[in-house]
């Protein structure tokens, strides 16, 4: 009956230990243009950098603008962590979010809204042709980032995910309970 225990108690640590990795999902680390960024011109590309590889096929960025304006967004590609799409800009000068949602390594999905701004109206480059992909609406958000010394915002992204806590927590309630049981059996057996 000891070794049922000791086995019960082996497998409720392998548990608490997995589960801060059960709950890491990517994140956001940088955008092109920057999180509270004020430009002059309008990009004709977005960059995301996440902390690990995202699935492009899944993943789907926006951009809006004052008076509901939605840019044109183009083919989306990835290199490594790094996601980039052309943009067609047209709006008037303000406020613009871009929207993005992906799908992590481990197939859970992260989105958020990183902000810029523009001083200038956004109007499409002479003979720029329309982008291949069309916009798809997507409205979550986020908190302002940290602006590094080289002006990229570090965002902090909404996800939807469990807070990881809750897998600690969940951890230990079950290490609880199978520590009482390990007792338990002990104690009747001796």
């Amino acid at each position: 009956m000891k070794r049922t225990a000791v086995s019960l108690l082996l497998t409720a640590f392998a548990l608490l230990a997995t589960a801060g990795a059960a709950g890491a999902h990517t994140k956001l680390e940088s955008s092109d243009p920057a999180q509270g960024a004020t430009l002059d011109a309008a990009p004709s590309q977005l960059t995301l950098r996440f902390s690990e590889l995202v699935k492009v096929e899944t993943s789907k960025v926006t951009v809006t603008g004052p008076n509901a304006s939605q840019w044109q967004v183009g083919t989306l590609a990835a290199k490594g962590p790094v996601l980039t799409v052309p943009v067609t800009p047209v709006g008037p000068a303000g406020e613009y979010a871009v929207n993005y949602e992906v799908t992590s390594a481990d197939g859970h999905t992260v989105n958020g809204t990183t902000r810029f701004t523009l001083t200038k109206e956004a109007a499409p480059a002479a003979g720029a042709a329309p982008s291949s992909a069309p916009a798809v609406p997507n409205t979550p958000t986020s908190a302002p980032p940290e602006t590094t010394s080289q002006g990229v915002g570090v965002l902090a992204v909404e996800d939807n995910s469990p807070p990881v806590w809750i897998w600690f927590a969940g951890a230990a309630v079950l290490l609880v309970i199978v520590v009482g049981v390990a007792l338990a059996v002990v104690r009747k057996r001796g």
